[in-house]
């Protein structure tokens, strides 16, 4: 089925009701998929309207969305909307920390991180990227714990593994330097 005829399709459904969540929403997504960011952002602001804005789903959808176009000050006003709404949404966290990171607020996004990982402990990207931004401040010492935690709960995770050498070999480095 070709992407003119689905978005043609979700088009029809909306004009049958408008106010259809789904449809605002999946037609967001269908532009998503065709790479046209700023449409998609348009249609889940439609789709959150017509939640009352109310639904933590909605606003992590468009967090999304303007995190993807760079936006990342809108990216952050949504994620904490989508928190007070649903504050026990450890991948909302998540995703409020790696945009706190794309900010450089390293002490927020280790917050988030290690927010995220109290709601899901096993959560081994959230230990990965409480570890990135402990390597931004130059806490080599607690990157590399961070990232050790990641790689004990997912040994095949590649970037963790990667992180985890070069900050081991910063902490190698800086020893030499003091030793």
């Amino acid at each position: 089925m070709g992407s003119d005829h689905v978005k043609n399709k979700y088009k029809m459904t909306l004009r049958e009701d408008p106010t259809n969540y789904e449809g605002w929403k999946n037609l967001g997504f269908k532009y998503l998929q065709l790479g046209n960011c700023f449409q998609a952002i348009r249609f889940f602001q439609i789709a959150s309207d017509f939640l009352n804005k109310k639904n933590a789903e909605a606003w992590n959808n468009l967090a999304g969305l303007y995190f993807l176009s760079k936006n990342y000050k809108k990216a952050l006003a949504c994620q904490q909307t989508a928190l007070k709404l649903d504050p026990t949404n450890a991948h909302g966290w998540f995703n409020l920390g790696i945009t706190y990171y794309k900010l450089e607020a390293f002490t927020k996004a280790i917050k988030c991180g290690l927010r995220a990982t109290r709601i899901s402990p096993t959560y081994a990207e959230a230990w990965h990227n409480i570890g990135a931004a402990h390597t931004a401040l130059g806490n080599l010492y607690e990157a590399q714990q961070c990232h050790m935690k990641a790689l004990e709960l997912e040994p095949q995770y590649e970037l963790a593994n990667r992180n985890l050498n070069l900050v081991s070999k910063l902490i190698k480095l800086g020893e030499g330097v003091h030793g």
